[in-house]
């Protein structure tokens, strides 16, 4: 991760700085071993020596590690940005004292000062700088130069002005970066945040819900439970005809106000679809939370100078009783909401024996035209006798399903129309 302490202390993301790491290797590796036959060649032996060294014991081991294995271990990509410096630090030195090629080393020693501040940063590579400069100057005095002292005399200022050059040069650079990622986290912020809400209300949409409840339900796995309830307001459809949609609009907007009055934390809102919302909180005992929320939302709006009411209709579904997964909490609440409109009772909270759809049913009614092409649905007639004088005043005709792997099934599931299983009796 990037650090934002100061402008001095900023650090590239970790992904960044292995790959600039691997490309400096796959240059200078090669380059080095070239160098090192040049020179061998020209009979500057200690420094091909050097060259070698520092190519086998500081270079080649980071560039064989795979960058997979760099990004799981931050530790280790420091480690090898300073193994590089060192070895870098060892060859420019050993150029200052042999001159290399017709006496060029010294027009190479510059660099170091870019490559510690590209790979340290400034702070950091402004010590390697130092520790770097005053290395040279305690060897100085013990070791024989290439160079005349007025040569290196002229060479110190223009040292300094390459540090400087490479301070303001890295400066920029990481300003730059810095701003440009402060951008893409906010972007990516904003992103996250559209993806993420409904555009109308603002409130937290489907997606979101789930992400909620996934959370909630690994936090509070062992210990309260969660209620999710779900929320349809009836007669939308007719004040978006009768007033608008404009005026729809504004009157959703003042659902989703008082829905996030209610939902002061750790109770979330949420908005599912057109007219239908979500509130879910910890514990499993959400009937009462539900009234209430259920006469606030039934409170009159001001609406275009109209007093506008709307029903609601709630259904209810606890973890981990009717549900373990994120999923099926809000596929059961669902169909407790369901439920609730059918027999126009709310709150209404799921019951695994009230639920009409199984896999089961959707098997059968997957099966149920292949039944009908092969004869497989028998027609049976029940007559009904009056008891009072024994005498024959109807007959019932029902559909039952010779099914081959399941037998007669009887008629309330032989016909699994999506719809209210009872009205499948013929």
């Amino acid at each position: 991760m990037a650090q934002h302490h100061s402008d001095l202390e900023y650090t590239p993301p970790l992904r960044q700085r292995v790959t600039q790491l691997k490309g400096i290797q796959a240059v200078v590796c090669p380059m080095l071993l070239l160098m090192a036959y040049l020179n061998f060649q020209q009979g500057h032996t200690i420094l091909a020596g050097c060259e070698l060294i520092v190519l086998v014991c500081c270079f080649a081991p980071v560039l064989v590690m795979r960058s997979e294995r760099l990004l799981k271990a931050p530790a280790t990509v420091e480690r090898a940005e300073r193994l590089l410096l060192l070895g870098a630090a060892v060859i420019f030195i050993a150029l200052i004292f042999d001159g290399g090629i017709a006496g060029t080393g010294l027009l190479w020693v510059p660099i170091f000062a870019f490559a510690a501040f590209y790979l340290r940063g400034i702070r950091e590579g402004m010590q390697w700088i130092l520790l770097f400069s005053a290395a040279c100057l305690v060897l100085l005095p013990w070791l024989p130069s290439a160079y005349t002292a007025t040569q290196l005399a002229m060479f110190a200022p223009a040292f300094v002005f390459y540090v400087l050059l490479a301070y303001l040069s890295n400066r920029y650079r990481l300003l730059n970066a810095q701003r440009l990622e402060q951008k893409v986290r906010e972007r990516t912020a904003r992103l996250r945040h559209l993806a993420l809400h409904d555009p109308l209300t603002d409130l937290p949409n489907r997606t979101a819900l789930l992400e909620h409840l996934r959370d909630a339900i690994i936090e509070r796995r062992h210990k309260q439970g969660q209620c999710l309830i779900l929320i349809n307001c009836s007669r939308f459809q007719e004040i978006n005809n009768l007033l608008g949609w404009h005026n729809g609009d504004m009157l959703l907007r003042q659902i989703a106000n008082r829905l996030e009055s209610f939902a002061t934390a750790p109770t979330f809102a949420a908005r599912l679809g057109a007219d239908d919302f979500a509130v879910t909180f910890p514990g499993s005992q959400g009937l009462d939370q539900a009234i209430a929320l259920r006469d606030l939302l039934e409170e009159p709006y001001a609406i275009a100078q109209e007093t506008i009411e709307i029903e609601t209709r709630i259904g209810i579904a606890y973890y981990p009783q009717h549900g373990h997964s994120p999923d099926a909490l809000l596929r059961h609440a669902d169909i407790a909401l369901r439920m609730a409109k059918t027999i126009k009772k709310s709150p209404m909270i799921y019951s695994n024996e009230q639920n009409p759809y199984s896999r089961r049913r959707l098997r059968l009614f997957g099966q149920l035209r292949n039944a009908i092409l092969h004869d497989q649905l028998l027609l049976y007639f029940q007559p009904k006798v009056s008891l009072a004088d024994n005498r024959l005043v109807a007959v019932e005709a029902l559909v039952r399903w010779q099914h081959p792997t399941e037998g007669m099934i009887p008629p309330m599931c032989s016909c699994p129309w999506p719809r209210n299983p009872a009205s499948c009796a013929i």
